[in-house]
């Protein structure tokens, strides 16, 4: 399956954030809540789907040279005082456990941005921050549309345990790294297969 590109949308990109229907790319689609999962349903073909296909020129993103739509993201591996990680599990496509981590806007700094969305989704402000990935992830799908994310990762610990989920979240837990569940999104899964990034949280 290709992954979403400019094609997908109209010639003439919008000036504001639009939502289109993931299948028949029309604007016709309203967000809608099933068993606590955000979804999106499309009255003009009148389909439901996981995802919506968004553009957003408050968001940073772009289409590489072979139109491939790219977001870019920043997030927080986030651990507390036993070395253990904080997932929750999300409300919206992919509907698995994840980090602390969104989108960046364009000029903000992509440290800025891990720890505003940690700030967000889990109210908690991290103890500094040091990045330990930078890189792209294709296959990394998100709801908004885009396959490929270009990941800034970052690494913060806590002495908290007030963790307070916003409406992306539905549960969460402190996993040990020899218990961390299978039901975890795509970049999170290839975060931990790196050596790269486990060298500084083993």
């Amino acid at each position: 399956m290709p992954y979403t590109n400019r094609l997908d949308f109209p010639a003439q990109l919008p000036s504001t954030k639009t939502y289109y229907c993931f299948i028949c790319r029309s604007e016709t689609v309203a967000k809608i809540k099933k068993a606590d999962r955000n979804l999106y349903h499309c009255s003009n073909c009148g389909k439901t789907n996981e995802r919506t296909l968004i553009y957003d020129p408050k968001m940073m993103q772009l289409f590489n040279t072979k139109g491939e739509l790219i977001h870019y993201s920043a997030g927080t591996l986030l651990l507390n005082e036993k070395r253990e990680l904080l997932l929750f599990l999300r409300t919206k496509y992919p509907f698995l456990y994840t980090i602390p981590a969104g989108h960046i806007s364009p000029n903000e700094d992509s440290r800025v941005a891990a720890l505003r969305e940690t700030l967000e989704e889990v109210h908690i402000n991290p103890d500094g921050a040091r990045i330990i990935f930078e890189g792209e992830v294709r296959g990394d799908s998100c709801v908004g549309g885009a396959d490929i994310h270009y990941w800034y990762l970052y690494l913060a610990q806590t002495g908290s345990s007030d963790v307070q989920l916003d409406e992306e979240g539905s549960k969460f837990n402190w996993f040990s790294f020899d218990r961390i569940p299978k039901a975890i999104t795509y970049p999170v899964k290839f975060f931990l297969e790196q050596d790269s990034i486990l060298k500084y949280i083993s």
